[in-house]
């Protein structure tokens, strides 16, 4: 697995991807993008039972971490591709502190072993109401097409959460390798000196975040938990796997009935068509 997300690491990832429903069971692109694909409150509900097109499945409902934020940007993205993506943050802002992350797991019988549906991090104990989009910066909801979302890419199976403050040590830990950009070299001789760079620049990845983030996830249940960096801030990464793994997925504000938020959600699609067996109490 970790030389399946080493080769990850070369190719690229659609950071601003928008993507149309498509129908099929099991496919990278399952979502109802007319908000998160069930009712949030209920898709966090432990151990609350529903069908999904007639299949039966549970929620199993787990906090995998506590996510500070330092800067007020959060950032969603696939961790595998810090190095290449450099993702920007969320436009909303959030105050600093201490956020719990929960991740919404199913069990199924169309699904062999748990699947993270969604993964949220809970800016306030107040239920949410309604949803916004998550945009970064330069996407506008008004110039999507029909049944299309911005929504991140990920490649190694494997989404998180994390502070701006974090990339910006991480992207600064690059720079001091020499790495800078994925500029292509144009000679023989950029040629082999980009390749040291580059060789400086994954090792310290895989030996900081990687491998790891690769080992915390591999002793989950679910696939999910937090890992804390060497960063002057303290920053961590909360990760957990995505939905059926790779494709591109939305987040959503959540906000209270008096409009403070409430959460941040990512949607995995997982959920297409659900049925709950029993409401909120």
């Amino acid at each position: 697995m970790r030389e399946q997300k080493r080769c990850a690491q070369l190719h690229t990832s659609s950071e601003t991807a928008t993507t149309p429903v498509c129908g099929k069971r099991g496919g990278k692109h399952t979502m109802k993008l007319v908000g998160p694909s069930a009712n949030p409150s209920l898709a966090f509900t432990n151990s609350l039972r529903g069908r999904d097109n007639g299949v039966p499945f549970s929620i199993q409902k787990e906090q995998v971490g506590e996510l500070l934020v330092t800067s007020g940007s959060i950032i969603a993205c696939d961790p595998y591709f810090l190095p290449l993506s450099r993702p920007k943050p969320y436009t909303t802002k959030i105050p600093p502190g201490r956020y719990p992350v929960f991740v919404s797991g199913i069990q199924s019988e169309g699904i062999c072993g748990g699947r993270v549906a969604f993964a949220q991090v809970q800016l306030s104990k107040q239920e949410g109401v309604r949803w916004e989009m998550a945009l970064r910066p330069g996407e506008d909801v008004s110039t999507l097409a029909p049944d299309h979302f911005f929504g991140y890419g990920v490649d190694s199976g494997t989404s998180c959460f994390l502070d701006q403050d974090v990339q910006a040590w991480l992207l600064e830990q690059f720079k001091a390798r020499g790495y800078a950009d994925w500029s292509p070299p144009q000679t023989q001789e950029e040629a082999e000196a980009w390749q040291k760079r580059w060789e400086a620049m994954t090792a310290f990845f895989y030996d900081q975040v990687g491998d790891p983030l690769l080992r915390i996830l591999e002793s989950s249940r679910l696939g999910a938990g937090s890992m804390t960096l060497k960063s002057p801030t303290g920053g961590n990464i909360v990760a957990f796997h995505s939905g059926y793994g790779d494709g591109s997925y939305p987040s959503y504000f959540l906000y209270t009935a008096e409009g403070s938020l409430s959460s941040l959600i990512t949607d995995f699609g997982i959920f297409q068509d659900v049925e709950w067996d029993s409401p909120l109490s």
